[in-house]
């Protein structure tokens, strides 16, 4: 099952329809899990315009001619110096930031990470990270990435089906 999430609401509609129409940038998201099932939260950079100081997963953009797994896989190596091993898509988003950008649409994916693995994060996006379980990260994270763990949390608690 696969959650669709729209985060609109702070934005009355005819802010969403002042973006350029068909006009879409794409993005990927992931959720990061070690193996001892924490999640793997970033502090966006002080001095970034878009929600500084403000926990999240790891999010970017797909650039031209990436699929989302190939972007996610860069943006993991890029801001955080780690090799990710996407399992699945929980989520897709489709969300808008301010009226000059055109509006993004994506997927987010579950990923897992090695257990000898460090991160090293890119000081010029990233100010710190943590790894929190679940319900912690829950905490201090907004509304939409909330929704994503929140999912996973479901997920993970749901009795599985014999093979």
């Amino acid at each position: 099952v696969i959650k669709t999430y729209t985060d609109h609401s702070d934005k009355p509609n005819e802010y969403i329809a002042q973006s350029a129409i068909g006009l879409f940038n794409a993005a990927v998201g992931g959720i990061i899990l070690n193996d001892k099932n924490e999640v793997l939260l970033t502090q966006r950079a002080l001095h970034n315009p878009v929600n500084p100081g403000s926990w999240e997963i790891l999010f970017g953009r797909v650039n031209q001619g990436e699929g989302f797994e190939q972007a996610l896989h860069r943006e993991a190596m890029e801001e955080l110096g780690i090799v990710i091993h996407p399992s699945k898509i929980v989520a897709t988003m489709h969300f808008t930031r301010t009226q000059q950008e055109p509006e993004h649409i994506g997927v987010v994916f579950l990923t897992h990470i090695e257990p000898d693995q460090t991160v090293t994060i890119l000081p010029e996006e990233i100010a710190a990270y943590q790894w929190l379980p679940i319900t912690k990260a829950c905490e201090i994270v907004n509304e939409y990435t909330r929704h994503y763990l929140e999912f996973v949390l479901k997920e993970h608690d749901r009795p599985q089906s014999p093979s």
